[in-house]
């Protein structure tokens, strides 16, 4: 009630004041003097108080004026949803009386009729961030306080900077976007629509906010006694901080409620300066949009204001720090855009377009540090998704190098909502998720997980599913895959960086000339950075920081693992032992340094009184008899190394160490940039986000912990009400006529159809083939097809690709589907936020889901047979290596549903004694699953059964050697069954 009255008394202010003042001032106006008024004698006669009535007069009519023309400018603004709002001459004047007074009427109006975008009665989603309730707090009597108006208590004022908008301020306060309508629905006087622009300056209240742990949120206008009143005093305040550079830089403590932007305007005297503090910060602030109270900020000196930190200026040495001794995390902070916070914008262009102009009220106010100004991305175009605030991506720094907050780690560390704009936020992301990994450390781990995970399908029982990975280790094995793929090209030995250090510099293409051990310590300008560990003997590498150093070895002991390379043994200390996991025969980890020197010592006392006779280590290498004991061996110390260069050189042996007390190191390495002999490179290290993925992956890839599989159903997930038809039976005719089931085969030709089980291949389409970039859009389309109703933020993500080019293939994409006949786009316009295909589109994976939903296993043999037709070979087998690893669990489940479908199949036509269709569909299954112990073990009992001796032997020739070449066991069902099939019969066994 209060409300409405207030509003009503705006709409009577607003009457007074238009028609009002304009009626009053052509009744009482005297501009009637103006003919009295003696021009002439002017400055020579005393004024009789004409001119003073005619000058008030014309100041009337000019305010009144420029009130009407502020009117009129917010009226046009609150109509086009801040789409169009001119800015004329003088009108700046009384724009907030204006605004104030349009705003109330305009709430007035919106309370008589719900807007068409926003159901009314549509309750908050309020989603957990970080495993900490995102929920209102409960109200006295129970109910939650989202139900109730929020009390003055739960109320936090906040002033919205440049950038703010609903989605973003929701995921600050509340932990999910999707708590906009809360922010609304508290301020309705002042957010008329959810898709208006906010305005800088504006005063939002935010009802019951999720503030840290421990903390409660703060009443509105709380102030402390000695502060006043909190709206017109700076929030920030400089404190003493040895890091501060003096005439440089000044600390500055954040205070509750404080923004970048707002610290910018206070101490450099514009906003718009916020990307200054934020290149300054990036060790320390990831997400500039998310700082914490107590957080100690530098920021440039007001005498240095022209002067920018560049991304080459080396980083402090000890950057600000919260209160926990390190660089806070990232935050999962606010979406860009408004409430839907995708790639489409509210007038009708899509994202997937190239970007145009767009009208201020979509502009974005987003910048990544080292950008001019807020506002544009590196590309040049417009961000469109809505004002967001600056957003993550910010750090030019090894942000990678970090450790990251326990638990799902990464989640909250990257401003998941929005997109990655451009190549240098994809490789931030990149830096983010796995930290400084070289391409050839995460092409090593990408060909392990690709092992293990075969023995893992080939250990499968029949009706389990491989266990699921988590969200991090999903996002690691993604970006894995991408840095694997994204390796500069290699140059020709002898130039670029083969040839910056001289000698110990090495090429893996070059020959290898007495055996040599070359590793990639990482990347310059001129390309990738090898050194020989054996020709150099002792590699000594200086290093402040201990884990940069452990990440080094790392990734030393992750390439020497390959065993594509040359033949090596590797011995780590502690700090590596989580390396065992690799299972790898190289690698041996020492329970001690001290351990490690004496196994130093031990090597080089055998082998120098082995070298007595007067060969050399190269020569014994060569001996194939002597080759395998003289293997080189790499030792990574902890301690200065006690024995010289040519001393290990000379018996085979290398190391890396760290230098003697007044040795100068061949390799200094730092956070951002290594020196080796001179030569700056950037360098490539394992460190603790790559560290902790690559762990839970390869505890994933190495479980046996298989879960139930979707596709399969046990007789406990009936109903107790439902017998289920014994297993192999076909349902009883039934009396009544039938319709016979769709051919789910032969899709309608004017229909897309997407084919995933075999080579992708993209079908019934009504537009022309893209000319280029065919593949990514097979891709996007499988994205799309396996993520309804995702956004353009996700997708980013997940296939790992700029902004940029996923507009570009988009358009693609949609122009290659076309549309239905009735003039639909198969790939619609996302106007809600989030990208769906037409209903009509599908892939032979959805069609392979719908035949088999009772369960493999209830199904009838028609429908196993029609699953099986259509597969075409290896789900997605043209994809390369690297390629579609976001799709890593879908490519697992089609070959591990394929394969069940293959027994469950194979054995009915062996339990009716049909061999041949048995075979047939084994060999079908086969072809998703090459080599799988369970499909042979079915065509080796049916080739018996069938009296196919030489098909016999050759199945059982292949199962034996496959199992030698992985190095696995078969298990006793095997044996057991090629003892039967070779011998006539099981070989006996004592109990």
């Amino acid at each position: 009630m209060r409300r409405i009255l207030a509003r009503a008394a705006a709409v009577l202010a607003l009457l007074a004041l238009v028609p009002g003042g304009a009626w009053a001032l052509a009744r009482w106006g005297r501009l009637d003097l103006l003919g009295r008024v003696r021009w002439g004698q002017l400055f020579s006669r005393p004024d009789d108080g004409s001119l003073v009535l005619v000058a008030l007069t014309v100041l009337g009519w000019l305010a009144w004026l420029l009130l009407v023309a502020s009117l009129v400018c917010e009226t046009i603004g609150a109509i086009t949803h801040g789409a169009v709002h001119p800015e004329l001459p003088g009108a700046r004047l009384f724009a907030p009386l204006a605004a104030a007074l349009v705003a109330s009427v305009a709430g007035l109006v919106a309370l008589q009729q719900p807007a068409p975008d926003e159901p009314c009665q549509a309750p908050p989603v309020v989603s957990p961030l970080d495993g900490a309730a995102a929920e209102p707090p409960p109200t006295g009597n129970g109910a939650p306080g989202g139900a109730s108006a929020p009390s003055t208590r739960e109320l936090v004022q906040h002033t919205v900077a440049d950038g703010d908008d609903l989605w973003s301020l929701a995921e600050r306060y509340y932990g999910s976007g999707e708590d906009w309508r809360r922010i609304v629905e508290a301020n309705p006087g002042t957010v008329l629509s959810p898709l208006d622009r906010l305005r800088p300056g504006t005063m939002l209240q935010i009802p019951g906010p999720a503030g840290e742990p421990g903390q409660d949120a703060p009443a509105p206008g709380a102030e402390r006694a000695d502060d006043g009143p909190r709206q017109g005093r700076p929030l920030s305040h400089r404190v003493d901080d040895p890091v501060a550079v003096p005439g440089r830089t000044n600390a500055v403590q954040v205070d509750e409620g404080d923004s970048m932007w707002a610290i910018a305007r206070e101490e450099l005297g514009d906003g718009a300066q916020w990307p200054r503090i934020a290149e300054l910060n990036r060790a320390a602030v990831s997400d500039p949009a998310l700082i914490r109270p107590g957080q100690v900020l530098a920021v440039p000196a007001q005498q240095d204001s022209g002067e920018t930190t560049t991304a080459g200026e080396p980083a402090r040495e000890n950057p600000p720090t919260s209160q926990a001794g390190r660089a806070p995390a990232p935050a999962d902070t606010g979406a860009p855009g408004g409430a839907a916070a995708d790639d489409e914008t509210r007038d009708g262009a899509t994202a997937d377009e190239p970007a145009r102009e767009d009208p201020p009220a979509s502009r974005a106010e987003h910048a990544p540090a080292g950008t001019g100004a807020p506002g544009r991305t590196a590309a040049g175009d417009e961000a469109r998704d809505g004002a967001a605030a600056p957003g993550a991506g910010t750090g030019g720094e090894r942000a990678g190098t970090g450790e990251e907050e326990p638990g799902d780690g990464g989640a909250g560390q990257d401003d998941q909502a929005r997109p990655l704009a451009d190549e240098r936020e994809l490789s931030e992301h990149l830096l983010r998720t796995i930290g400084p990994i070289g391409a050839t450390t995460a092409a090593v781990v990408v060909a392990a997980l690709a092992a293990r995970r075969r023995w893992q399908l080939n250990a499968r029982p029949v009706g389990r599913r491989r266990p699921p990975i988590g969200a991090r280790g999903r996002r690691v094995e993604t970006a894995l895959a991408a840095v694997a793929t994204r390796a500069r090209p290699e140059h020709a030995p002898g130039t670029g960086a083969g040839s910056h250090a001289g000698r110990g510099l090495a090429d893996r293409t070059q020959p290898r000339r007495g055996g040599s051990v070359p590793v990639r310590l990482g990347s310059s300008a001129a390309g990738p950075v090898r050194v020989d560990l054996l020709a150099r003997g002792v590699l000594t590498v200086d290093t402040l920081q201990p884990e940069l150093s452990a990440g080094l070895q790392a990734a030393l002991a992750i390439q020497l693992s390959d065993e594509s390379g040359p033949a090596v043994q590797v011995r780590t200390g502690p700090g590596c032992a989580w390396l065992g996991r690799l299972d790898s025969p190289r690698i041996r980890t020492s329970p001690d340094g001290a351990h490690l020197r004496r196994e130093l010592a031990r090597l080089v006392a055998e082998r120098s009184a082995a070298l007595s006779g007067g060969r050399t280590a190269a020569e014994l290498r060569q001996d194939p008899r002597l080759g395998e004991a003289w293997e080189p061996v790499v030792l990574l110390l902890d301690e200065p190394c006690e024995f010289t260069a040519d001393e290990l050189t000379r018996i085979g042996v290398c190391a890396v160490a760290p230098p003697a007390p007044g040795e100068r190191a061949a390799l200094e390495l730092s956070e951002q940039r290594a020196c080796l002999d001179g030569h700056e490179f950037e360098p490539e290290l394992v460190m603790a986000p790559a560290r902790r993925g690559i762990e839970e992956l390869l505890d994933a890839a190495d479980s046996t912990d298989f879960t139930k599989a979707w596709w399969w159903t046990t007789d406990t997930d009936l109903p107790d009400d439902i017998v289920p038809l014994r297993r192999g039976t076909d349902p009883a005719p039934s009396q009544e006529p039938t319709v016979p089931p769709a051919n789910p085969t032969a899709p309608a030709p004017s229909t897309p159809f997407l084919r995933l089980l075999g080579p992708v291949e993209l079908l019934g389409t009504q537009g022309p083939r893209p000319a280029r970039a065919v593949r990514q859009c097979q891709e996007y389309c499988a994205w799309i097809l396996m993520h309804p109703a995702g956004t353009a933020a996700q997708m980013t993500r997940e296939l790992l690709v700029a902004d940029t080019t996923r507009r570009s293939n988009m358009s693609r994409l949609r122009a290659w589907l076309g549309t239905d006949e009735d003039g639909e786009p198969y790939l619609p316009d996302a106007y809600s936020g989030r990208i769906r295909m037409h209903p009509q589109v599908t892939s032979d994976w959805e069609q392979l889901q719908l035949l088999i939903t009772p369960g493999v296993n209830r199904v009838s043999d028609a429908a196993l047979e029609q699953g099986l037709a259509l597969v075409r070979g290896a789900p997605l087998a043209d994809a390369a290596p690297g390629e579609w690893a976001w799709a890593e669990q879908e490519r697992s489940d089609m070959i591990s549903t394929i394969r069940d479908i293959g027994v469950e199949l194979g054995g009915r036509r062996l339990g009716r004694g049909e061999y041949e269709q048995a075979g047939r569909a084994v060999g079908t299954a086969l072809a998703a699953a090459p080599g799988d112990e369970r499909l042979l073990q079915v065509l080796l009992r049916a080739e018996h059964l069938a009296g196919n001796r030489p098909e016999v032997e050759r199945l059982v020739l292949q199962i034996t050697r496959s199992a030698r070449e992985n190095g696995t066991d078969l298990t006793a069902e095997t044996v057991t069954l090629l003892q039967e099939v070779m011998e006539g019969r099981r070989r006996a066994r004592l109990a």
